[in-house]
């Protein structure tokens, strides 16, 4: 843009003579002028007679863009004009070229108190779209929210976060619109508590009771804005939780959402998840069994409560439980006992999964290991290669109490331990060449038995039978194992 000879001009854009199509922004595309050639002639309009042609001046400026800061004074003093329609526009035109022009701010400011409702809301537009420029206006912006005129309230609110997010005025004022009578308004003071996040941390106890509105959009509202908060949100975990049960899956997911992060100090969370098992909701229950889970051992206080979901006559009770024991790990004491207990549950796969989870702990699941060998008992249980499958992973000490079954004098343990170490065949054979090269002679003999046993699936045995063959002093020994790799080699 140039100045030359008094005479403001488009620089090379338009020619002299060009005409200059101007769109009217308020969706009316109506031309101006058609020979409006210079903004000499738009500042003309502005002080038409006519206040339609006021009007369409100042809806022309604004097209032109932020670049045409020179014509901030004359906006300004447009927000004087006697027509409403004429202000309520300069207002709007003044939030999009006024960015960085105080003199622009304190006339809006300064509207915010016109006569006028859509003025006024206008103005509270155009400084929330100032942002934080607009910073001075936050005081007027705050009694704005009393303002009769419902948009005029929601344009003061939508403003705020806009402006700024930690001004000491601004959380105190939009807690209070959030018991505006309108559900718009707390609408807006619900989203921008949101947005400004853990310095509206003294809005915890409003947006809690907004988990309780009506409107299915509010409470959705409210959930995402307790968790955008965080962990100073911890008050409203109770309630987040409650409306796990919400009968929105929308609210259902904000509240998860919200719970995930608000959840840091465990004691509180651990207290308030204890509490839903409670809860009429079945997803309320399975979820809290899943939170609890997830907590860790820090959670064993659950633990007690949880495992009267073993007995409930909903599948979905009885899995969630096991998932929960699985979550917390065998270093939250008592878990391992309580899966044990779900090995007798009349349901296939709530034993197959009570049996997984035993061998998932590995060596913290060894306590099991009398009571997985005894499921082994019953030869014609669908469950025995996942029984013995847990034994394996459950490791060495599982696989030696396997051994130890192979000399019991109870047929049943001894059967059971035969299936087990036959299952796990070669797996077994680094334990038993450790019993071969420490034990005495019965142990050696029993271990070569063992091996025997297993057949070539004791292969890596045979450089130690070798040896044992020639250089042991036990003749029976010496026997015993060049009969073992007979059958082990040939097999």
């Amino acid at each position: 843009m140039s100045n030359a000879g008094g005479t403001w001009c488009f620089g090379n854009l338009f020619q002299m003579h060009s005409v200059i199509i101007l769109e009217v922004i308020d969706g009316m595309k109506n031309i101006i002028s058609d020979d409006a050639e210079n903004i000499t002639e738009l500042l003309e309009q502005l002080e038409d007679e006519d206040s339609r042609i006021r009007s369409k001046a100042v809806i022309a400026i604004g097209k032109l863009g932020p670049e045409t800061k020179g014509l901030i004074i004359p906006l300004v003093k447009t927000l004087k004009d006697e027509n409403s329609g004429v202000r309520m526009r300069a207002a709007t035109v003044l939030g999009k070229v006024g960015l960085d022009s105080k003199g622009a701010v304190h006339a809006l400011m300064r509207a915010l108190d016109d006569l006028d409702s859509k003025v006024r809301s206008n103005a509270a537009s155009a400084l929330g779209s100032i942002g934080a420029n607009s910073i001075d206006a936050v005081p007027k912006l705050v009694k704005m929210f009393g303002d009769v005129d419902l948009k005029a309230r929601w344009s003061a609110v939508n403003a705020m976060p806009k402006i700024c997010q930690s001004y000491r005025e601004t959380v105190p004022a939009l807690i209070k619109a959030l018991k505006d009578e309108d559900r718009s308004v707390r609408s807006f003071a619900i989203t921008a508590l949101g947005k400004i996040g853990p310095n509206a941390y003294h809005a915890v106890p409003g947006l809690t009771q907004a988990l309780n509105e009506h409107s299915t959009k509010l409470r959705s509202q409210a959930a995402f804005s307790l968790g955008k908060i965080g962990p100073d949100a911890n008050a409203a975990i109770p309630a987040l939780i409650r409306s796990l049960g919400d009968g929105s899956s929308e609210v259902r997911k904000k509240a998860e959402q919200a719970i995930e992060r608000v959840c840091s100090n465990t004691e509180v969370a651990v207290s308030a998840f204890i509490n839903a098992l409670e809860a009429r909701e079945k997803y309320v229950r399975l979820y809290a069994m899943k939170a609890l889970g997830e907590l860790g051992p820090v959670a064993k206080d659950s633990i007690l409560p949880i495992l009267n979901f073993l007995n409930h006559g909903d599948i979905d009770m009885r899995f969630a439980a096991i998932n929960a024991f699985a979550e917390m790990g065998p270093e939250a004491k008592g878990t391992v006992p309580v899966l044990m207990y779900a090995l007798d549950d009349d349901n296939e796969e709530v034993r197959r999964l009570a049996i997984k989870v035993l061998g998932d702990f590995g060596d913290g699941g060894r306590r099991a290991v009398p009571t997985l060998l005894e499921a082994l008992y019953d030869e014609n249980d669908s469950l025995r290669f996942d029984i013995v499958d847990a034994l394996k992973r459950i490791g060495e000490y599982a696989i030696a109490t396997i051994i130890e079954g192979l000399r019991s004098m109870d047929d049943a343990l001894r059967r059971a331990s035969s299936f087990a170490i036959t299952c796990i065949g070669a797996d077994a054979t680094p334990l038993l060449l450790r019993i071969l090269n420490e034990g005495n002679d019965a142990d050696k003999q029993f271990v070569i038995k063992v091996l025997s046993f297993l057949g070539p699936r004791a292969a890596d045995a045979l450089p130690m039978l070798h040896e044992l063959s020639v250089a042991d002093e036990n003749e029976a020994n010496r026997d015993a194992a060049k009969a073992a790799i007979i059958v082990i080699a040939s097999r």
